[in-house]
């Protein structure tokens, strides 16, 4: 060491500090790789997975259109740990004045985090270190685009790069590099523009979790667009509190980045758009700069049309650091109940509120397991005695009804996170102070951010409470008529008295719904009739300062802890019994028995119970017949080339002479070739993999007739006539192409299966307001429509002989239907018919 001259150096460790145990997770990492994408003005970035499964011969591509790198700009830019060209200046681009979304200067080192070997081509015009800057000083007012045209026209050179960190850390010091990095430049074709970056040699194989987790995050690494964008009509009939919240500080003119996932980066596609038309209520949060914090609470249409006391709220509150920050705009919505099937993983993946800056993900917040707002917390307790913000008011602004509200009232509705989808939206400008951790991964847990989840949370409070509030108003209104109700039938029952009154008293009302049940319970097993235990007849409720909740299932103790050991039952009929119980417990406890809502309630209970067991019916039948048809599919396949083989062995040969029926036989193979193909490509369509991968918009002619090909041998017996009358450039919504094939195939078969003698089959479709209608009709035996409700129950089937081709309904194509159409926020019924036809059934699917 040169004492006169000491001086530091760097081990070459730090690239592994830095990179590989830096940066938290893979996901980071990519993300970190497409902010410089965006930080570089590009419009596009692709970016592309391939072989992830292989960690020797993985690679993943980074793509974009972005300004590029000079030899000058990469030397001092990329191969510069902490440099400071992100925050010198107005730290915005250059060409469309974004604001940056890095700063330290580590960020290109994500890359050592996923793979050992990085490859980067970047071009960039060569008329000096930095042209775009240049242009925008000279020509302040000049569009994004004439900048671009400028740099475009300008000399290319492509600079390529390779670094291969095994090598480099192979050295003691990053003085004493001397392999494992290597620069090149050459001229680049005219007009290029644009980096790519190519990671090999991965630090490990991806499994298909790793590939789910990644997954999840790349879709939400930039907010969905219902959460930005003006929400339709069919989502709130009025803007809540703002038509779309800000959540990038950027120029108007800025046209935004596209990402493209390809490769083993292509996920499935979001269910977004049917988060928002399904939800009950919306929140919407402004905190403005020296200003007051905006809360809007309104219910959706669908919330609305749900329960008609839900009604909106407004109010503000003072900023708690109106000078600092931080600053923001929320939108979130809540979905409260049990998430549909098919949603039901991507849901718990996508659920809770999460935060972005600049647009950008910040990752944990909004995670399954994260819960930055203390949702799951309350949920778990059920304490209910947090107190809305004694703050909030404002003139016009009636809180009273909320403030209120007794503790449990609202420990009975508080929801955890997996019922709230939404996002906080900051920008660098107006983050308030907010700091990020080191390794990208949430904020410094200070001040400014404890300030954040303060507003927020109070405004999840407020949605809480008014979502509460109507529901206690629709409970008061249905408690009311239940009331009446009782008291009518008790007037009855009265009259009845003296020749029941050795029998034990069951109500008629109750009696009917066991009888119902237990008819609906018959593929279960017997149900049991115990009587019910001498203290299970009357708990009472606990105080408000009990943390515990009688009447909400404990998280804690396992479902199987409820069953009698050695039972044979299955859930359903287990839970009927247990309601059997509860009614008959009602109806003996004199001081229970005063309270109709309590009766109402188990009532509405033991139809629930009872839909359980008809949906539990419904699923062993499903799943029965989906293993029959994917092993079904497979036979189709294997028949279609014996079939061809017959049809070739009987064709007209020089030489040999066939029997005089031969010909007639051979058109047989022929038809019967045709059909088995038919078929056989309907079937893969239907139930191959892909058909489940991704949602896309259809043409939806084209798909009417695929499916009529699974119909045409039985309309031909018929001698019926099919029209697809859908306009040829009809698209649908975004849709899973197995659940479209589904609803036609259901509605097409059904209508072959009703059409008369030489009647007609007809399709039509249009565009409406809300998305697109579909109608199928046929002539034949009419649907009486004021009845054709009970249709869309399991099992039941106007089918009045067994058809050849199609057999007989089973009764379950309706409800499939509806439970398919409901999922995406439509509706399936029948209407009156068309002109000319006796039956019409309509699907409407909204945009």
């Amino acid at each position: 060491m040169d004492t006169d001259h000491p001086a530091f150096s760097v081990d070459t460790g730090l690239f592994r500090q830095l990179g590989e145990l830096l940066v938290g997770r893979d996901a980071t990492a990519v993300v970190e790789l497409v902010k410089n994408a965006y930080d570089a003005d590009a419009t596009t970035l692709i970016l592309i997975g391939s072989n992830l499964d292989d960690a020797d011969n993985a690679t993943i591509e980074v793509i974009d259109n972005g300004n590029g790198m000079t030899a000058q700009q990469f030397a001092r830019g990329f191969l510069r740990l902490a440099a400071r060209s992100k925050t010198e200046g107005t730290r915005r681009s250059s060409v469309f004045l974004r604001r940056f979304t890095g700063e330290k200067g580590v960020g290109r080192l994500a890359a050592h985090k996923l793979g050992a070997l990085l490859h980067v081509e970047t071009v960039a015009a060569g008329l000096g270190d930095n042209l775009a800057h240049s242009l925008r000083a000279q020509l302040p007012l000049a569009e994004p685009t004439e900048i671009q045209a400028l740099i475009s026209e300008a000399p290319k050179k492509l600079i390529e790069a390779l670094i291969d960190w095994d090598q480099i850390e192979m050295v003691e010091s990053v003085a004493d590099i001397d392999a494992g990095l290597s620069v090149a430049e050459r001229p680049a074709a005219a007009g290029a523009h644009g980096t790519k970056i190519t990671i090999g040699r991965m630090r490990h194989a991806w499994s298909n979790r790793d590939l789910a987790e990644l997954g999840i995050q790349l879709e939400n690494f930039s907010p969905p667009k219902v959460l930005i964008e003006p929400l339709s009509r069919t989502v709130t009939k009025e803007p809540v509190l703002f038509t779309a919240p800000r959540a990038r500080d950027v120029s108007t003119l800025d046209p935004g980045m596209t990402v493209e996932l390809q490769g083993d980066f292509s996920f499935s596609e979001q269910w977004w758009p049917d988060v928002a038309r399904t939800s009950d209520w919306i929140l919407e949060i402004r905190a403005d700069r020296g200003g007051l914090i905006e809360y809007a609470a309104s219910p959706t249409v669908a919330g609305h049309r749900e329960n008609a006391f839900a009604a909106p709220f407004r109010t503000f509150a003072p900023h708690p650091a109106p000078e600092v920050g931080p600053f923001f705009d929320a939108r979130v919505f809540l979905r409260p109940g049990i998430v549909p099937g098919v949603q039901r993983g991507w849901s718990t993946a996508n659920s809770g509120v999460r935060v972005y800056l600049e647009g950008f993900r910040v990752l944990p917040y909004g995670e399954a397991k994260n819960d930055w707002l203390s949702l799951d917390l309350d949920y778990t307790r059920r304490s209910g005695k947090f107190e809305l913000d004694p703050s909030l008011g404002g003139p016009g602004s009636d809180l009273a009804e909320l403030r209120a509200l007794k503790s449990r009232d609202l420990s009975l509705r508080l929801q955890p996170n997996r019922n709230f989808f939404g996002a906080v939206f900051l920008t660098e400008a107006g983050s308030g102070g907010l700091r990020s951790l080191v390794n990208r991964e949430g904020f410094v847990p200070d001040e400014a951010y404890e300030r954040l989840v303060q507003m927020v949370r109070t405004g999840i409070d407020l949605l809480h409470r008014a979502w509460a509030l109507a529901g206690l108003q629709k409970k008061k209104s249905d408690a009311e008529l239940a009331a009446a109700e009782a008291a009518a039938a008790a007037a009855a029952a009265a009259a009845a008295s003296e020749s029941s009154a050795s029998e034990p008293e069951v109500t008629a009302e109750w009696s009917g719904a066991s009888q119902s049940a237990t008819r609906n319970a018959a593929a279960e097993g017997p149900i049991d009739d115990p009587q019910p235990d001498a203290d299970s007849t009357g708990a009472d409720y606990a105080p408000d300062d009990d943390e515990s909740d009688p009447l909400e299932p404990s998280e804690d103790v396992p479902g199987e802890e409820f069953a009698p050991e050695g039972s044979n039952e299955g859930s359903g009929t287990r839970l009927v019994r247990v309601l059997d119980e509860l009614g008959r417990a009602l109806e003996q406890h004199s001081s229970l028995a005063t309270e109709p809502h309590l009766k109402h309630l188990a009532l509405q209970s033991r139809v629930a119970a009872e839909q359980v067991l008809q949906d539990a019916s419904l699923l062993r039948v499903l799943a029965s017949v989906g293993s029959q048809l994917a092993a079904f599919t497979h036979e189709m396949g294997h028949l279609v080339p014996i079939a061809m083989g017959a049809e070739e062995a009987l064709a007209p040969r020089p030489g040999e002479r066939w029997p005089a029926r031969a010909g007639a036989v051979r058109d047989t193979i022929r038809d019967l070739t045709r059909a088995i193909e038919r078929q056989a490509a309907y079937l893969t369509d239907f139930s191959s993999s892909e058909s489940r991968a991704r949602r896309t918009r259809m043409n939806l002619r084209e798909r009417v007739d695929i499916a009529l090909l699974a119909t045409q041998t039985a309309a031909a017996s018929r001698a019926a006539l099919t029209q697809n009358r859908v306009p040829e450039t009809l698209t649908t919504p975004p849709l899973f192409k197995a659940d479209l094939q589904s609803i036609l195939s259901n509605l097409l078969s059904n209508a072959t299966k009703a059409v008369n003698q030489g009647g007609m089959i007809a399709v039509d479709a249009r565009t409406s307001p809300d998305g697109i209608q579909l109608e199928v009709s046929n002539t034949g035996t009419p649907v009486d429509v004021t009845t054709s409700d009970r249709l869309f129950l399991p099992y039941v089937s106007d089918s009045k002989s067994i058809d050849p081709t199609l057999s007989q309904g089973m009764g379950l194509g309706l409800p499939i239907t509806r439970q398919i159409v409901s999922e995406y926020g439509g509706t399936v019924m029948f209407v009156g018919a068309s002109a000319g036809f006796a039956t019409t059934i309509q699907v409407r699917l909204p945009a």
